[in-house]
């Protein structure tokens, strides 16, 4: 055993000198190094009543390892940055919290904790009720207009749901005339008057539906005018008598109806009375036949039409030249 005692200083020495230059050349392909990298931060336990409007999606960490080590960290997003929330207990501004960073197996963080701030609003939550927005073709007017969901529930900041309004617009391309039913209209947002959307908060601000259905009923407008009974007798009078007046009482009636229908009704056509074989005046009481959605008072809904029947004048034989 002398061997190894003999001359032991000289032999650690060389033992320290081959150990350093093992170290060095296996690490001068991978040496350690130091680099910062953009951890994406995690968040947990978040207030039931609370919700985050201003927050960062990553933090600045400063990793320490060897080179292939680091670099695979940095690609595959290995450093995570775990943020506690459950010690904010009120909203604010500027508040001040702290990451934990998460390193994977063979890489350390320089910062045990990083801290950065974020801004913090009440949580609420409401039911908006959807309305509808349309564009009427002339002479038409709604009847009803119902929207499917008619209530959209909205979770976000209270400021944000203060005074939101929903709406639903028909396409203003074929203003609406009758009844229509229009799937697939986006829900959109108003406050004071102008869009808006919901606002990236933590948790995230949601609304449980964002089309609906309008159903919409309308009719034009009754207006009324005045129009004429038209009468037209059937048959023929008796032989050598004929056919001198139609007289109609009422002759004109006051009807009322959508625009649209009563603006070309200029006339309307009484049933016919029949005068064959008649020698003398024929009276008689019909009904006015209105067209469908057209209306008149009740008095003025049947005329009296008299057909005035004469014997044919006598002819005169012409005289001798």
């Amino acid at each position: 055993m002398a061997w190894l005692t003999s001359n032991w200083q000289l032999k650690v020495l060389a033992l320290l000198l081959s150990l350093g230059l093992f170290t060095g050349i296996a690490f001068s392909q991978n040496p350690f190094t130091v680099s910062p990298v953009d951890a994406k931060v995690e968040w947990n336990n978040p207030p039931a009543d609370l919700i985050l409007t201003s927050y960062p999606q990553k933090v600045r960490v400063t990793i320490f390892g060897l080179t292939d080590q680091v670099n695979a960290a940095k690609v595959n997003n290995g450093v995570v940055a775990s943020v506690d929330l459950s010690g904010i207990k009120k909203p604010g501004q500027q508040i001040q919290v702290f990451a934990v960073p998460k390193t994977p197996q063979g890489i350390t963080a320089n910062e045990n904790r990083v801290p950065f701030y974020v801004d913090v609003e009440l949580k609420k939550d409401a039911d908006v009720q959807v309305k509808p927005r349309v564009r009427y073709a002339p002479g038409w007017q709604p009847v009803k207009e119902t929207v499917t969901p008619g209530i959209v529930h909205v979770v976000s900041t209270e400021s944000f749901i203060k005074d939101l309004q929903a709406y639903v617009t028909a396409p203003s391309a074929s203003p609406v005339q009758g009844n229509s039913i229009i799937p697939n209209l986006d829900i959109t947002f108003e406050k004071a008057g102008k869009p808006v959307t919901l606002p990236v908060t933590l948790p995230r601000s949601t609304a449980d539906a964002a089309i609906a259905t309008l159903d919409i009923q309308a009719q034009q407008p009754n207006q009324s005018r005045k129009t004429t009974l038209v009468e037209t007798p059937t048959g023929n009078p008796a032989a050598g008598y004929r056919i001198t007046a139609v007289i109609i009482n009422p002759l004109f009636i006051d009807v009322s109806g959508p625009a649209g229908t009563i603006a070309g009704l200029d006339s309307i056509t009484l049933p016919p009375v029949g005068v064959d074989g008649a020698t003398g005046d024929v009276t008689q009481r019909v009904q006015v036949p209105l067209p469908t959605g057209v209306s008149t008072d009740p008095k003025n809904n049947t005329a009296l039409v008299t057909v005035r029947i004469q014997k044919n004048p006598a002819v005169q034989p012409s005289p001798s030249p």
